[in-house]
């Protein structure tokens, strides 16, 4: 197969030059209340992240996650601390849970990923949308109590505005959930209108 970003001849879809290139530029974003950790300049992995909307994007997305909770591994030490990783929204689409995958690959950092535990009743997408479009829109996030969560950390592919996370805390709290902390891959700060 070639390479989605060089488009050399690869065994993977990103080959390992380009998945050397790809540095991890860790962020901290507070967002009043919730710490999100990222780990990839937006700019360069744009299109990898898009690529969540196609089939490929599978295999895409484990490999950034994979570096991402490899690089945490060696720079936190979070096994033991009793962590759940819930995956924002992990409902498959393309046949496959862009989240859960990541959620996934961040075992090997300590967090034990709980699948399904947080699905949105609407599904709405929020790329290219306003600020006022997504507080107008609110996932509606529902919590499944039989998964056994105390302590959690919130995953998703991206954030934007914080939106989308701010709502999964405030679900995940009421539940009686502590939320420790947010992981993304990247962090879009910016890219949207007010």
């Amino acid at each position: 197969m070639k390479c989605l970003l060089c488009g050399k001849w690869s065994w993977k879809v990103l080959c390992p030059s380009c998945l050397e290139w790809l540095k991890i530029t860790p962020q901290k974003r507070d967002l009043g209340g919730l710490v999100v950790y990222s780990f990839y300049d937006f700019d360069e992995v744009r299109e990898c992240l898009h690529s969540k909307y196609a089939p490929i994007g599978s295999k895409v997305m484990a490999l950034l996650a994979q570096k991402a909770a490899l690089y945490l591994a060696s720079h936190r030490e979070l096994k033991g601390l009793g962590l759940s990783g819930v995956a924002l929204d992990d409902e498959p689409k393309e046949g496959y849970s862009h989240t859960a995958i990541i959620a996934r690959a961040f075992k090997m950092a300590g967090i034990v990923p709980v699948i399904g535990a947080l699905r949105a009743t609407h599904s709405v997408k929020y790329a290219g949308k306003s600020l006022e479009f997504r507080h107008q829109n609110p996932r509606g996030f529902c919590f499944d109590g039989s998964k056994k969560i105390e302590s959690a950390v919130l995953i998703d592919d991206l954030v934007t505005t914080g939106s989308t996370m701010l709502e999964a805390k405030k679900v995940l709290e009421r539940e009686g959930v502590e939320v420790a902390f947010g992981l993304s891959l990247s962090d879009a700060r910016g890219l949207v209108e007010s």
